[in-house]
């Protein structure tokens, strides 16, 4: 069998830049774990790791499970990422749809306010302090996150969760 040489003819600029484009795509899948890369494609998100960030262990504590964190290097802050996709949810919220023994169902869609109340209290061991949530504008969240729904609040950590911080 015959092999065809693909770079024959080609200027060296090119091949150069097809070796970059190969280890630049590469390196971005390489540093993100198994766990994480799936919980991501059940949810039908991507993600890029933020400039200046680097990766770092997860730190297993009760009041919050997450897959992936990373750190910013010389300052005292941390990102950690919690991904739960709905697709499991929405196929059960469309199951008992049709059941006509259930009286009433709040599809999966309508969780993240409750959801985000409950992640508060979790990660602040049930103290919000002044913590008050500030949702952001539907169609800002929309435009920069492709979201329905964000908000944020400041809240003290539970010593598990903010451990190493």
């Amino acid at each position: 069998m015959k092999t065809k040489n693909i770079f024959k003819g080609k200027p060296i600029w090119f091949i150069i830049l097809f070796i970059a484009v190969c280890f630049t795509v590469s390196a971005r899948l390489i540093y993100l774990p198994s766990t994480f890369t799936s919980l991501l494609t059940r949810a039908q998100m991507s993600f890029d790791k933020p400039a200046g960030s680097e990766e770092t262990l997860i730190i297993k504590n009760s009041q919050m499970n997450y897959e992936y964190a990373v750190k910013f290097p010389g300052h005292n802050f941390e990102v950690r990422y919690a991904l739960r996709p709905l697709d499991s949810l929405m196929k059960q919220f469309e199951a008992m749809k049709k059941d006509p023994g259930v009286i009433s169902n709040i599809s999966p869609n309508k969780f993240y306010p409750m959801s985000f109340q409950a992640i508060l209290l979790n990660i602040s061991g049930g103290r919000l302090g002044k913590g008050t949530i500030k949702m952001f504008p539907p169609e800002a969240v929309k435009k920069e996150f492709n979201a329905d729904w964000g908000a944020t609040c400041m809240v003290p950590l539970a010593k598990g969760f903010g451990a190493r911080l």
